[in-house]
């Protein structure tokens, strides 16, 4: 490199230059270049290393293979040469939560690599799917590429997000394009992924990739991890049941389950029901006739209820979750978080998770009853069951059961002090995110939930009364304020009262937008709070899609976004960004509820329109 360019480069900052902004095309003798490092002549090798370094990442692949060849100066330099590479991951256009996530991992904190790769499949939406895609493609160890590649090939349910596929492809595609295809294990998986078809032969792909992992990690290897392995058998099991292969799906679910004993249980489970969802039931019936023993305790229970109402027998699946709410919980339902949670709490959320709701109440409601002998409303694990149940219902729209579900709590912790400190110095505090809310929050969620039943039975004198217990509990609760403003022929004061609350929390928004503009809380919160209320609507849609900048396709954003869309007479739009709220979400009922408000009224609008 000439000495000018070599200064002009150094005045340029860091942080402005990446090689991972940088494609380069790759020259046709790299494997040439490659066999140079272990030239008798120093000069030789030299030249070598400079112009690899000029192709950059398109010898990724070259590089990677030559790190075990037995010449010592091949493979030392080709380390130290995909260590030189690798150096930069962020890229200039990728968004900023994104970007501190990716410096982290440039900074090399020992083993937190993993942790780091965790945190951008937290991201929300598919923001960080970019990122993750160039991990697996050059991260230089195999188990960092592997785990990438994982982080986005993960599949929770067996429908798969086709947003998510979509951007995975794109940026498979764009790398593909600026350095060729991968050669190295992750890059192929994500291929295939952009590829699959629901024929024989994704099905066979999966499998070979399966197995080689499973081979590495019964081997001990540090390039793989179960989690790789597992989510590889999930892809093979997705691509077998979308082929109609039954052997292949039994010979999925039986790799899966053959894992690790404890997740043993939980995988069975699920690959059942992704059966059942697929309407295999010859997979079905084969799978739960070889692990019938296993399928006998409180989770198997819910499994086999599950199976029977997908399959139409609606007698035989309450039968079975009648079983399995009187059983106790036994080794098989156990966690290493039954600690804060309790087992019961575990089988319920699963529940909840799946959609059978009325059975995730019921599994709630008895681990409600505290195991202390006095039956103690301050028992932890049981408090952590009775506010999961005030979600459930409250998101149900079910209000005085919501209302009901903690009341026992509220009243312990509303009429004494020192029963209030030691709610909220419970453990389950302490987790992050917390288990439980704070106890003022836990009080304003019991009123609230009340005076919205009271609203219902058209009360709206207790239905005041309440709300104003409620937001005394918890002064900066925007739902509660909204409600407030809803009041139906409130009096003058009650009127007076409330657009004062609203205007002073405002002015608070404001002030926490003012002192961190970089966050998105505040934002929407503002937007919130105005559209749903009165102010300027159109500000509300500014800040609505500022917060949705920040973080990106967060569900609970969009529903936010939506409102001040249909506050400010956009409804059409509004109806299509609440659908991708929904599809984010699509079990938060009170999503679903918003987005009928705006078909509803999109209807109506509809119909008054005259006829030419």
């Amino acid at each position: 490199m000439r000495p000018m360019l070599l200064t002009l480069l150094l005045l340029v900052p860091l942080s402005s230059v990446s090689r991972a902004d940088e494609p380069n095309v790759a020259e046709p003798n790299v494997a040439e270049l490659v066999e140079q490092l272990g030239h008798p002549l120093y000069a030789e090798r030299l030249d070598a290393q400079r112009r690899l370094r000029d192709v950059g990442l398109a010898a990724f692949d070259a590089l990677r293979e030559a790190q075990t060849v037995s010449d010592p100066e091949v493979s030392d330099a080709s380390r130290r040469l995909l260590n030189e590479l690798t150096a930069d991951w962020a890229r200039r256009d990728d968004p900023p939560l994104v970007r501190r996530w990716l410096e982290a991992y440039d900074a090399g904190y020992a083993g937190r690599d993993r942790e780091i790769i965790k945190g951008l499949s937290r991201v929300p939406g598919e923001q960080a799917a970019p990122a993750l895609v160039r991990l697996a493609r050059f991260e230089p160890t195999e188990l960092g590429s592997a785990e990438a590649a994982q982080a986005l090939l993960a599949v929770p349910e067996r429908a798969i997000r086709q947003r998510r596929e979509e951007a995975i492809a794109a940026a498979v595609t764009k790398l593909t394009s600026e350095y060729g295809p991968g050669r190295r294990p992750a890059a192929q998986w994500l291929a295939l992924a952009t590829e699959e078809a629901d024929d024989a032969s994704a099905v066979a792909e999966w499998r070979r990739h399966a197995e080689a992992q499973r081979s590495l990690l019964d081997a001990d290897s540090r390039d793989t991890s179960e989690e790789v392995v597992a989510t590889l058998g999930w892809r093979w099991l997705r691509a077998a049941l979308a082929a109609g292969d039954d052997a292949e799906a039994v010979a999925a679910i039986e790799s899966l389950v053959t894992l690790s004993e404890e997740e043993t249980l939980p995988r069975l489970a699920r690959a059942v029901r992704w059966s059942a969802e697929a309407e295999r039931w010859d997979t079905v019936d084969e799978v739960v006739a070889k692990y019938t023993e296993r399928l006998k305790g409180k989770r198997g229970l819910y499994t086999l209820a599950d199976v029977a109402e997908r399959h139409g027998d609606n007698a035989e699946a309450e039968q079975l979750a009648a079983e399995a709410l009187a059983a106790e919980p036994s080794d098989e339902d156990a966690t290493v978080e039954d600690v804060l949670l309790g087992p019961q709490v575990m089988v319920a959320n699963e529940l909840q998770e799946i959609g059978r709701l009325d059975w995730a109440a019921a599994e709630y409601r008895a681990a409600a009853k505290s195991d202390d002998p006095l039956d103690d409303p301050l028992d932890g694990r049981a408090a952590v069951a009775a506010w999961r149940l005030t979600d459930l219902l409250y998101d149900a729209g079910r209000y005085a059961k919501a209302a009901a579900a903690i009341e026992p709590i509220v009243e312990a912790i509303d009429r004494s002090r020192p029963a209030r400190g030691e709610f909220d110095n419970l453990p389950q505090h302490d987790t992050d995110p917390p288990l439980l809310p704070s106890s003022g929050d836990l009080i304003a969620r019991q009123r609230f939930s009340a005076a919205l039943a009271a609203r219902g039975e058209g009360d709206h004198e207790t239905e005041m009364t309440l709300l104003r217990k409620a937001i005394a509990a918890s002064p900066s609760d925007a739902d509660i304020l909204i409600a407030m403003h809803r009041v139906e022929n409130a009096p003058e004061a009650f009127v007076k009262e409330t657009r004062r609350r609203i205007d002073e929390m405002r002015r608070e928004f404001e002030r926490v937008i003012w002192e961190s503009p970089e966050a998105s809380d505040g934002y929407n919160q503002w937007a919130w709070l105005v559209s749903n209320t009165y102010g300027d609507f159109d500000k509300a849609v500014r800040y609505s899609r500022q917060s949705l900048r920040i973080a990106p396709e967060t569900a609970g954003y969009l529903d936010t976004l939506g409102r001040c869309l249909f506050s400010a007479g956009e409804i059409d739009e509004a109806i299509e960004v609440q659908r991708r709220a929904v599809e984010l979400e699509p079990r938060m009922q009170v999503l679903r509820r918003q987005l009928n408000e705006f078909e509803q009224a999109k209807a109506s609008t509809t119909s008054e329109e005259p006829t030419p």
